[in-house]
Parts: structure tokens; sequence; C-alpha cells
């Protein structure tokens, strides 16, 4: 998963046809032709959801921040969104809250972590994970699909300097990560742009 310009979802540019050629212009104007390129992006998103039975959506409920309200565009040219800021650390650690809610379609499997690593960044995201991921918090239960959970994150504060952010994801007992199946991390930051 390499986020880009803000973009922490899956995403897709789907271009069903050319308008400078006419025969496909023509087809593209017709109600059956709108609903055959309709049903093809359908078919391929319901496709591609079918093939993650494991999925999370993460949220850190930080004071002062917007968990679970649409973030405000950020105003010029550069990245539209930025991740939010951490509290300040007390006694070495950031502790807030992170929501995890099963978006996929199999219940979690027993032994699932929330593991985090830092790496310092100018950038708004980072594009990969961290060298290093470690479990940062309690027992993640088997959660089913459209199960939600609250844990409390004690996060060590990064060792680095300046700009910090921080990786966020669920590992599998098997050692796999979810954003390696295509899931966005959780990333959030020691400070704004």
């Amino acid at each position: 998963m390499s986020p880009r310009r803000a973009l922490q979802m899956p995403a897709i540019l789907s271009e069903v046809g050319s308008i400078s050629l006419s025969a496909e212009a023509a087809l593209l104007a017709t109600p059956a032709g709108q609903r055959a390129a309709a049903g093809g992006v359908f078919d391929g998103i319901r496709a591609y959801l079918a093939q993650r039975p494991l999925a999370v959506r993460l949220e850190a409920s930080i004071p002062g921040g917007s968990a679970g309200q649409a973030p405000t565009a950020s105003p010029g040219d550069g990245p539209p969104f930025w991740p939010a800021v951490l509290p300040s650390a007390q006694g070495g650690t950031y502790d807030f809250t992170v929501r995890l809610t099963n978006t996929g379609t199999a219940a979690w499997p027993s032994g699932t972590k929330l593991v985090a690593g830092w790496s310092g960044s100018s950038d708004p995201y980072l594009a990969a994970a961290p060298a290093a991921l470690t479990p940062v918090a309690s027992v993640v239960p088997a959660l089913a699909p459209g199960e939600s959970v609250e844990l409390l994150v004690a996060l060590a504060a990064s060792q680095g300097d300046g700009r910090q952010v921080t990786w966020l994801t669920l590992q599998n007992p098997d050692g796999t990560y979810l954003t390696d199946l295509g899931i966005p991390p959780l990333e959030v930051a020691t400070s704004g742009p």
C-alpha cells in the first residue's frame, strides 16, 4: 500500500470508453451502454471486496480531533489532507484511543495484533511502512464483520528528530499485515504541516 496525496483507501481510475471515437461515444450515450459500463465497474468492485475477507477501518480518537467526521480540505496547492496531530507525549508515550471496525467478510483470527512504527517525514503521509512495526495495544478481539472495539494505545514516543509519523495496522497471526492486503493504515503525526 503506497498512499499518495492523502488517498488513504483503495481506489481505481476507470476509463470505460473514448468520447473521441464516435462508435464508443455513441454507445456511452445510450442507457444500455451506461448500464454496461456501470455494471462492469460494479462487478470489479464486488470481486475485489470478495477477495478481502480480512479488513479493518482504524480511527484515532484524539482530543480536539475529528474521528468519525469528514476532514476539511487544506487550502492551497499542496496535499488536501494531513493526518491528525497527536497530543503532547506524557511520560514518554502518546496516549489515545483507536477504534477498530471489522469491515471484512470474516471474523478476525484469534491472535491478531495492533502494530505501529515511526518514521520521520515532511510529507503528509508515509508512502510505505516503517522498517519495524511492533505491538502497541492489548489483545485485539476476534471481531465479527461489522463489529467495533476501542483500544487505549500507549504509543512509545519516537526517538527521531523533527516531524514523525506513525503507521498503525493489524498483523495477522501468520505475520502478514493488513496493509499488505491493500487495507490502508492509520497514520498520525507529531506535528502538522
